[in-house]
């Protein structure tokens, strides 16, 4: 699927150029690698004029830890909705900050509470390491449900893109382990498939994948 530039509205079409420049530079090992430990640093800015951004460190199974971010409102509320969201970035890329947007927009809509997990990227760690990253967090979150002011039999998980994938994947794992329950799945723009085979990805060269 050939994408010309005159299909692109007009304000996006330089992005688009440097969309297309970005891959080629980086999408290799060194330039993923190099991403990977860009994007792992905490350069996302949070405005916390309306939420309230905190960060924990638990303990995995094999004794490393594993960072998570806790998005509240700033007039916290107890026994609301727990919210367990993955960021995107193609599972290779990406931080928990990313998260900020849309935990401000979930807790306007209704109160709740966001714990996006710092899981491992698959450049240094392949799967299933990420995945079990999202249950651990997920476990933690049903253990400490009371700490965090969430109702226990009301986990829900979402994502977008990588984190959509994943959200999908661990609600799976989640059903087949039995030690816990997800009331509801949110994955946006889910990435699901990696064997490239539809008509829209082959020969597909627009700006963005």
């Amino acid at each position: 699927m050939k994408i010309k530039s005159s299909v692109i509205d007009k304000e996006l079409r330089a992005t688009g150029l440097i969309m297309k420049i970005i891959p080629w530079l980086f999408f290799n090992e060194p330039g993923l690698r190099l991403l990977s430990k860009l994007s792992s640093r905490r350069w996302i800015k949070i405005k916390r004029h309306k939420i309230r951004l905190t960060e924990e460190w638990i303990t995995r199974k094999d004794g490393s830890k594993l960072r998570i971010c806790i998005f509240k409102p700033l007039k916290s509320k107890d026994n609301v909705p727990g919210i367990l969201w993955l960021h995107g970035g193609g599972y290779t890329l990406g931080a928990p900050e990313q998260a900020g947007m849309m935990a401000k927009r979930l807790i306007e809509t209704h109160k709740c509470i966001i714990v996006a997990p710092d899981y491992r990227l698959s450049v240094k760690s392949p799967y299933p390491a990420g995945l079990e990253d999202c249950y651990e967090v997920l476990l933690w979150m049903k253990n400490h449900a009371e700490e965090l002011g969430i109702r226990e039999n009301q986990l829900m998980v979402g994502g977008d893109s990588a984190g959509g994938g994943l959200a999908a994947a661990l609600t799976l794992f989640t059903r087949d382990k039995g030690e816990a329950a997800i009331a509801f799945q949110m994955p946006l723009y889910p990435m699901l498939d990696d064997r490239m085979i539809t008509s829209s990805s082959n020969d597909n060269n627009a700006p963005v994948w």
